[in-house]
């Protein structure tokens, strides 16, 4: 404090305002760092919803196509050529699946939130989605080939009958990994309301740090200044009363311009002090 006491005003309010900069920018560098952690969050949501809702969207739509042009065999029932067109389109839809997988693995394999252990569940899932397009397409569709040129609908029925337990299952993991999905965001966008409030008290926080430091180096510098004023203010009352003496005019001890101003005036009354008494004597 005496230090601070012994810089000139002007070091004195360069050094007080230069705190204050130094806190604002603290405050400033913390709000950024916040507010790219949010950002991220939210930019992590969007990646994932858009992308992943529309894969698993994608893959059961393609698995829809492949189902509805095997049904659609048994309406060209003796129709090579039709049939070998409804295979050739139920075969594109499991190609765009395969794509579709691994645009979605992708995701996940990506995901910088999702426990590992969710990870691997998901990709378990995607594994056993595969094996039910490659059943479908490998087995079931070339089998309703075969029986709907030959025209047996006996046949074609046994197919979906046979394909029947593995839709159910198919559709059931789809449905599971769009819940997953939709947990996923939901933690995600909590975790982003958690930033953007903890980023709001500590702000909050950090501003009234700053205004009760402000507060406090205002005070301080004031005092520094006005102090001296005073003593100033006390020796010339003391001139106008003609009290000259030492004992009643203070001293200033710090060494700014108001404080030496402050100490020679007193010392300027007490010379004129001690010259009157010389010549009372």
């Amino acid at each position: 404090m005496n230090g601070f006491q012994n810089l000139k005003i002007r070091t004195k309010l360069i050094s007080a305002f230069a705190v204050v900069i130094i806190f604002i920018i603290a405050l400033s560098a913390i709000a950024v760092t916040m507010l790219r952690t949010i950002n991220s969050n939210y930019s992590h949501l969007l990646d994932y919803t858009v992308p992943g809702g529309n894969n698993l969207q994608a893959m059961n739509q393609d698995m829809l196509n492949i189902r509805r042009a095997t049904a659609s065999m048994a309406i060209y029932i003796g129709n090579a050529e039709k049939i070998d067109s409804l295979s050739a389109t139920g075969k594109a839809s499991y190609d765009d699946a395969l794509k579709q997988m691994d645009a979605y693995l992708a995701i996940i394999n990506t995901d910088p939130i999702m426990p590992t252990v969710e990870k691997n569940e998901i990709k378990a899932n995607v594994e056993k989605l595969k094996s039910y397009f490659v059943e479908y397409i490998n087995v079931h569709m070339p089998n309703a080939a075969t029986s709907t040129k030959a025209n047996d609908l006996t046949g074609i029925q046994n197919v979906f009958v046979q394909a029947t337990a593995m839709m159910t299952d198919f559709t059931s993991i789809i449905n599971d990994m769009m819940t997953a999905a939709n947990d996923d965001i939901t933690t995600n966008n909590t975790k982003s309301s958690e930033s953007a409030q903890l980023t709001i008290i500590l702000l909050i926080t950090i501003a009234i740090a700053i205004a009760i430091i402000s507060i406090i180096l205002a005070l301080f510098v004031s005092k520094s200044i006005t102090k001296p004023i005073n003593h100033i203010v006390k020796i010339a009352e003391n001139l106008a009363s003609g009290n000259l003496k030492e004992s009643q005019n203070p001293r200033s001890n710090g060494r700014d311009e108001i404080s030496v101003l402050s100490n020679s005036i007193a010392s300027v009354t007490e010379t004129f002090g001690n010259l009157l008494d010389e010549i009372n004597l």
